[in-house]
């Protein structure tokens, strides 16, 4: 029986396990959720016979650990046919989010995947106009 996650921390990385610093930034990042309460971490990065043919320079793949237990890679397959190159990469990718996002269990996701960020959980409703937050924020640095 498989047991219901209770908090998620799903980190989106480029290319893991490429040498440069979002690989092992997503590792220390993964490891550390763990320690901190949460329960499935999971890393969504791109499959590796893609990042093979890529030429990157990739670890040597029998020399990188295994990650704790409670932390999954994931690299999911391309959807759709052979014309639209990396865009069916973009899709597999985006669509397991999606279904992570989506499951019911409350999730926090980091990317490190270039410089976007994504917030799940909507904003809380400001009262009173835009302009008048902004004149106030404006006064209060003064």
């Amino acid at each position: 029986m498989t047991r219901t996650p209770n908090r998620r921390l799903v980190i989106v990385v480029r290319a893991d396990p490429v040498i440069c610093g979002h690989s092992g930034e997503a590792r220390n990042l993964a490891e550390a959720a763990l320690d901190r309460g949460f329960d499935d971490v999971r890393i969504v990065t791109w499959p590796m016979e893609r990042l093979l043919g890529s030429g990157l320079p990739l670890k040597p793949l029998d020399a990188v650990l295994p990650y704790s237990p409670g932390i999954v890679v994931e690299r999911p397959a391309p959807i759709g046919n052979d014309k639209v190159l990396d865009g069916r990469y973009q899709a597999g990718l985006t669509g397991r989010l999606v279904e992570l996002f989506t499951d019911g269990v409350p999730t926090v996701c980091m990317s490190l995947y270039r410089t976007c960020t994504l917030s799940l959980r909507p904003r809380p409703q400001r009262t009173g106009s835009r302009s008048s937050t902004t004149s106030t924020t404006r006064s209060s640095r003064t």
